[in-house]
């Protein structure tokens, strides 16, 4: 049933207060609802945890950041957190409330080919202003990418960039408690999206204003070309590519770009944090004189009708099985999960450090051959230490009825009178040909 359709159903209230009208997307660790606050009948953006992840006191921890971190940058070029709390009628799982926004990520504008120049430098100037204010606030965004910068259209027809997503930002301006930092990275974690990672990220060494810059600067590649810098690999590859290998230049790629965008990206991306830019601003600015354009205050025409030939997908009706009064674990039932980015990415990398180092152990030990055993000789058989001797033959327990030696076993014997000294593995029988010479020891039946 869509819930819209019947707002008093009381399934479809969260936290008392917000009225579900459908959903507007879903990732690995939550969902997204349009929501209509009931006391102002305000349409907003409602994103709450699902599953094992509203349970987990390090995700949780970030969703605390995702609300404080735009309330400390203070920019209309963030997005605005309203609300935070959590829903009674879903067993307290932890939500927080947005802004609604109205237009598309920058991943979506590239859906209709590459950008100009012109709008390159204006969308990124639009988050340089984000960036520069979240910088001086002490803040790291650390997963920068198309996905999370959305073109947005106000009530009053302004048309901005708001940077999403600081569910993982990093207060480099504050020394976190060891133990609570570990509860929210994890040990070896690797936060963020690997192709727009910066190499300190990936070698966890301390992150700075200059890691969003790295960033900045691969995403001014995809926008310009609509291609990724780095090619598709094996993680092992591309995590070395990133940290270690020298980069090729833009143009090498694309040979319709400049020169002069080879230096700058050749510096956005310098390996040393401190061979980079001194702020964003600046390195946007020396942008648009490498692209030979000027930063205007009004987006470019061509963005504006590239925006308004995307058809922004309407909100989907959540489903009466989604939201349902006291059902939380229907939420983790509706859909399965997937693993988070940095999960994943953390889990593949030990996945294939413990595969190499198993590699490596295995070719340094001795080859088997795998086969039938060649018969031992007595000698042999004598000196071993690893074929226990069997007891005597008086102390085996004798049997008044004579048992027919199975075929399929074979007892090895001294050709001699004496004590049984050993057997062989039992095998298929297989009749071999008789050999011309008796050897040392010969097999017969077992003695019973």
């Amino acid at each position: 049933m869509n819930i819209s359709a019947a707002p008093s159903n009381p399934s479809a209230i969260l936290a008392g207060r917000y009225r579900v009208l459908g959903e507007l997307g879903r990732g690995g660790m939550g969902v997204v609802y349009l929501v209509e606050r009931i006391d102002t009948g305000e349409q907003l953006a409602l994103k709450l945890l699902l599953g094992q992840f509203a349970q987990d006191p390090g995700i949780r921890a970030r969703f605390q950041r995702e609300m404080e971190a735009p309330a400390r940058i203070g920019t209309d070029h963030v997005v605005r957190i309203l609300d935070m709390g959590l829903a009674k009628e879903l067993q307290d799982a932890p939500f927080l409330v947005m802004e609604r926004l109205d237009g598309c990520d920058l991943e979506r504008l590239l859906s209709r080919g590459p950008l100009s120049a012109e709008e390159v430098v204006w969308l990124l100037r639009q988050t340089a202003i984000a960036l520069d204010a979240a910088h001086a606030a002490g803040i790291v965004h650390r997963d920068l990418k198309p996905g999370n910068l959305f073109l947005h259209r106000q009530a009053d027809c302004r048309v901005l960039v708001k940077v999403l997503d600081f569910g993982i930002a990093k207060l480099v301006d504050i020394a976190p408690d060891e133990t609570t930092q570990a509860q929210l990275t994890g040990t070896g974690a690797l936060l963020g999206t690997l192709t727009f990672m910066a190499p300190e990220q990936i070698l966890s060494q301390p992150v700075s204003p200059a890691t969003d810059q790295w960033a900045l600067g691969l995403i001014a590649f995809r926008l310009l070309t609509r291609q990724a810098y780095w090619p598709s690999a094996q993680l092992a590859h591309l995590v070395v590519k990133i940290a270690y290998e020298t980069l090729v230049p833009p143009s090498h790629l694309v040979p319709s770009l400049p020169r002069d965008f080879d230096a700058w990206f050749l510096r956005s991306c310098a390996r040393s944090q401190t061979g980079r830019w001194p702020s964003v601003g600046a390195q946007v600015a020396a942008l648009a004189e490498a692209l030979l354009v000027s930063i205007g205050e009004a987006p470019p025409a061509a963005l504006l009708h590239r925006l308004s030939t995307i058809a922004i997908p309407e909100p989907r009706p959540a489903a009466e099985s989604l939201i349902s009064l006291g059902s939380y674990p229907a939420i983790s039932e509706h859909r399965p999960h997937k693993m988070h980015r940095a999960s994943l990415v953390a889990s593949a990398a030990v996945v294939l450090t413990l595969g190499l180092s198993l590699s490596f152990y295995l070719r340094r030990q001795p080859q088997h051959v795998s086969g039938p055993a060649a018969p031992p000789t007595m000698s042999a058989a004598a000196d071993s230490p690893a074929i226990p001797a069997l007891p005597p033959p008086a102390s085996l327990p004798q049997s008044s009825t004579p048992e027919v030696p199975s075929p399929t076993t074979a007892t090895l014997v001294h050709p001699a009178p004496g004590p049984v000294v050993g057997a062989i593995k039992p095998v298929p029988f297989r009749p071999r040909p008789r050999p011309k010479r008796p050897p040392a020891a010969v097999y017969a039946p077992a003695a019973q």
